[in-house]
């Protein structure tokens, strides 16, 4: 019976262990990395590319070995809006740093650069952008931490984009922390929100008991501390919302807003009043049945509902995916209102809210989208799943989601798979999608009138919620406003919104600001453009264009050389110009592309306009090299800079290095790994592996064109070496390569023995294992 006993304890013991291992590697996010990327497709029947899915299509993927610094996984994410250039990217966070990637092209997306970081799981990205008076542009920082490393939180500035971005540099006195969050800011822009200045917390730092810490971003690239939490336990993540209605008297330190920030604090939430930063208020602390790990949480527009991930219900309970959405009426006493739960087993991670969707990071069933219309009843409107492997309770697959772009577009980080760029189409309703105009304008002293759409649908009454933002013009230039406008059952016609601009007197270039749509009721959407651009011009000034720079420089292997047109004087009426490349030392079809074209603006439109001109990559040894583009024949103004020089900076390339691995001595009947992911090329560039053998009897290598293959080592009777030689070769057709050697030895049989009381001590090592192992996976940051 004992015996018996012992028998089925190692077995469970074992079954643990190897859950325990199994869970253990995929929270370092080890599963297999390199798979390739998928090419553009349309949901249809259920397939976009072969990956599952339901109203989202694929517009592209960057997968982890087309990345340049070959990152073994991805992290987490977020978008910048450049409203300098207009052009979109993605900042998405890798096991080794944080890759910068140009989606404005969706189906084309472009790494820009990689910012080096220490070797972590686990990254945050926050962005802030800002007007500069002095520079007379607009500024953008990211902000960094990474967990598990003593880098500190890190800066990087990418006010230099579209060719680079500065490097990452540490602002803060944390060594480490896990989580980064800036309140009061319009998520697509990066803006601070109207009248209420915006506050960096960290989260799970090193300092303060990992509770949170606030930072005045009076100085951006100085952080100023304003106070750490006087109470709580480790912080894991953060969101917040600004409210304005009757519970600001729920606020000890409201003025006439309050900003309320959500703590997922590992075995609860708490909420915050941080309004005074230097001296939050907490207002209450809630837990749950079936509590597992307080993941994250965010809020709906309005700060009526919570959305809560809990990371570890459904592995340590079983059951499909669950989101819990708390009513937050009484900030003092959240109730839960409703648990939605999913169709698959996966892990809910990171969620946000856009309009009345809400955008779920669901680990191995890739993205989730719900139809939040109302809160309390979410029902799923359209999935990808990005993880094709399963939809088991691991960590794999869909780490972070940003639905914020003003394109409409979706960025996903997938842990195994890199980067996804997202179409959503969940948006058609019969009740009508809103939208508003991209960019509009008019003098100073007038009254703007803005037209927003009701189409696609006119069932039911229907509203949609709109406020200002202020951009390079501030409040002083004209009348901030908000409001909700609303439609009648079977009513289609344009409403307007009226905003007046303020005369200041003063002779300037055009000034932007933003009206925002949020808050549809009724069932209806919102569809880009939900954020309109509006221009405030001198009255009766003229229009004129031109290039940004006189000169510019990028690298033979920049793939694109951006240059940058803008409008200036007036924003009225429409502006037009012709442009073309021209040939200096640098030659069309050898050094980069010829192109021509026009450039046109709408009335009421001055966004930047790009000019992209491919580079191409000869291998030549050579000088630098440049070519001009000529603006010419302007319609409706007059020209500025007309000739901006291009030059091409050549670096010779470099042959990549091979690294085949270590030599191992196997037994027969063993499966050998051959491992050459450390090889690299020192330029940056893509390489292809193809691995051969050179010396002993021959044997079948499995994916031999892969960075790691493997084989079954054969019976030999005496010992036996095998070469295996590995060729890395980049996109020049250069190559290095490497050979490693594998010992195969005869299987030597072991004697038996031992019987009585062997059994205990095996168990209690079974045990220690088991319990180191799971003290590992323990959710002490990430999971």
């Amino acid at each position: 019976m004992i015996n018996n006993l012992l028998s089925a304890a190692v077995f469970c013991l074992l079954c643990l262990a190897s859950t325990a291992i199994a869970d253990s590697t995929q929270n370092l996010g080890e599963a297999a990395s390199g798979n390739p990327a998928i090419s553009a497709a349309d949901c249809v029947n259920g397939s976009a590319g072969g990956l599952s899915c339901n109203n989202v299509n694929l517009w592209s993927q960057i997968a982890l070995d087309e990345f340049s610094s070959d990152p073994q996984h991805a992290n987490d994410i977020w978008g910048f809006y450049d409203l300098n250039t207009e052009r979109e990217y993605a900042l998405i966070g890798l096991r080794n740093g944080v890759a910068i990637v140009d989606v404005s092209n969706p189906s084309a997306p472009v790494e820009i650069d990689t910012v080096a970081g220490a070797s972590s799981t686990w990254r945050d990205i926050k962005v802030y952008q800002f007007f500069d008076e002095t520079s007379q542009r607009f500024r953008a920082y990211a902000y960094v931490t990474t967990d598990a490393s003593n880098i500190g939180l890190r800066l990087i500035d990418l006010s230099t984009l579209p060719h680079t971005v500065g490097g990452s540099v540490a602002i803060s006195p944390e060594l480490r922390a896990h989580n980064v969050y800036i309140t009061n800011l319009d998520y697509t822009t990066g803006l601070a929100v109207d009248g209420v200045p915006p506050v960096l917390y960290t989260a799970g730092s090193d300092l303060s008991g990992g509770r949170i810490r606030a930072y005045a971003l009076d100085v951006p690239t100085v952080l100023t501390l304003a106070a750490a939490a006087p109470t709580g336990g480790d912080s894991h993540d953060l969101s917040s919302v600004t409210i304005r209605d009757a519970r600001i008297n729920q606020c000890p330190g409201a003025t006439n807003y309050c900003v309320v920030l959500i703590d997922a604090n590992e075995d609860s939430f708490q909420i915050w009043d941080a309004t005074n930063p230097a001296n939050p208020f907490r207002l209450s602390l809630t837990s749950y049945a079936g509590l597992g790990y307080v993941h994250s949480a965010w809020f709906t527009r309005d700060g009526r509902y919570a959305f809560v991930q809990d990371e570890l219900d459904e592995l340590d309970f079983g059951g499909n995916t669950r989101l819990r959405i708390f009513d937050m009426s009484n900030l003092a006493q959240p109730v839960l209102a409703e648990t939605w739960t999913g169709a698959e087993a996966a892990i809910d991670h990171n969620g946000f809210v856009r309009g009345n969707r809400y955008y779920l990071a669901n680990y191995t069933r890739g993205l989730t989208i719900l139809d939040i219309s109302n809160p309390v009843q979410p029902a799923e409107s359209g999935f990808l799943d990005t993880f094709s492997a399963h939809n088991l309770a691991t960590f794999d697959g869909a780490w972070g989601v940003y639905p914020y772009l003003p394109s409409g577009n979706l960025l996903l980080s997938d842990i195994n798979s890199g980067l996804f760029v997202l179409q959503d189409q969940t948006l058609d309703s019969p009740q009508g999608t809103f939208s508003i105009a991209a960019t509009s304008g008019a003098s100073e002293g007038s009254a703007l009138q803005l037209a927003v759409s009701r189409s696609g649908g006119a069932s039911g009454a229907v509203s949609v919620a709109w406020d200002t933002q202020p951009g390079s013009a501030s409040t002083l230039d004209y009348v901030s406003g908000a409001g909700v406008l609303s439609w009648a059952d079977g009513e289609s016609a344009d409403k307007v919104i009226s905003i007046s601009l303020t005369a200041d007197g003063l002779s300037e270039d055009p000034e932007r600001f933003f009206v925002r749509l949020y808050q549809p009721e009724g069932g209806a959407t919102i569809t880009p453009p939900d954020v309109a651009s509006v221009f405030i011009s001198d009255a009766g000034a003229p229009s004129s264009m031109g290039f940004v720079a006189a000169a510019q420089q990028v690298g033979e292997r920049d793939t694109l050389a951006i240059v940058m047109v803008n409008r200036r004087g007036s924003a009225e009426g429409a502006l037009s110009v012709q442009y073309q490349t021209v040939d200096n030392s640098a030659t069309s079809g050898t050094d980069y592309t010829a192109l021509s074209g026009q450039l046109d603006w709408a009335g009421g439109d001055a966004t930047a306009r790009s000019i992209e001109i491919p580079v191409l990559a000869d291998n030549v040894a050579e000088g630098d090299e440049d070519f001009q583009v000529i603006l010419s024949a302007p319609g409706g103004g007059v020209l500025t800079i007309d000739i901006a020089n291009v030059t091409i900076r050549n670096v010779a390339n470099s042959a990549p290095t091979a690294n085949a691995g270590f030599s191992q001595t196997i037994r027969e009947g063993v499966t050998v790994v051959l491992d050459g992911s450390n090889s690299a090329d020192p330029d940056g560039d893509l390489i292809t592996f193809a691995w051969v053998q050179t010396v002993g009897p021959a044997v079948t290598l499995n994916n031999p064109d892969s960075a790691i293959t493997s084989f079954v080592a054969p019976q030999v009777n005496a010992s036996v070496t095998f070469n295996f030689q590995l060729t890395v070769t980049d996109i020049f057709g250069v190559s290095s390569s490497a050979i490693t050697a594998v010992t195969v030895t005869n299987t030597v049989s072991g004697g038996g023995g031992g019987g009585g009381s062997s059994g205990a001590p095996m168990l209690i090592f079974l045990l220690s294992v088991t319990l180191v192992i799971r003290w590992q996976m323990r959710p002490a940051a990430d999971i």
